[in-house]
């Protein structure tokens, strides 16, 4: 599952090259219409479906083996970001990974310039604030989750994961 991930652009290209891979995009309802639309234009109806919810409230789909959220964690305080989290934890399926994908910045609070340009851009408009892979990994920690991976996926982009104990 892609949690807020706004029209699909990940599962969509996730799906279309590993062959038997469906997925299902969880997203505010006033986003249905546009996700469904780009679901559609894409061919990718048979592998990808939509799941409206509110990542604060739930409902989450029961029938997920992993959560993947991207530039979702960022926007929000630690509390808020535990309640995500929290509800990831209670979703999956014991040795289910959740994975965030972020600008994360070096343990210095340094870093790339988009990270570190994004982190700007909350301190003056949300409650998020742009972390470390070790502050990621410590609110994995307080939700539950376990043995936390992180990979840099590109030069400004990395994911962390958490496996459910």
């Amino acid at each position: 599952m892609d949690l807020g991930g706004a029209t699909g652009g990940v599962l969509l290209g996730l799906t279309g090259k590993v062959p038997g891979l469906r997925g299902i995009l969880m997203e505010l309802p006033f986003s249905r219409a546009a996700a469904e639309a780009a679901i559609r234009h894409s061919g990718a109806a048979e592998r990808v479906g939509f799941f409206s919810g509110d990542f604060f409230e739930g409902p989450y789909p029961d029938d997920v083996d992993v959560i993947f959220m991207s530039h979702v964690i960022h926007d929000w305080d630690d509390g808020e970001c535990l309640r995500i989290l929290g509800h990831c934890y209670e979703a999956l399926p014991v040795g289910s990974p959740v994975i965030i994908q972020e600008y994360l910045l070096d343990d210095d609070k340094s870093g790339q310039l988009l990270g570190v340009g994004q982190w700007l851009g909350l301190l003056h408009s949300t409650s998020g604030d742009q972390r470390t892979a070790g502050e990621i990994g410590h609110l994995l920690q307080q939700a539950g989750f376990v043995e936390m991976e992180t990979r840099l996926i590109d030069n400004e982009q990395t994911i962390v994961a958490g496996y459910k104990k």
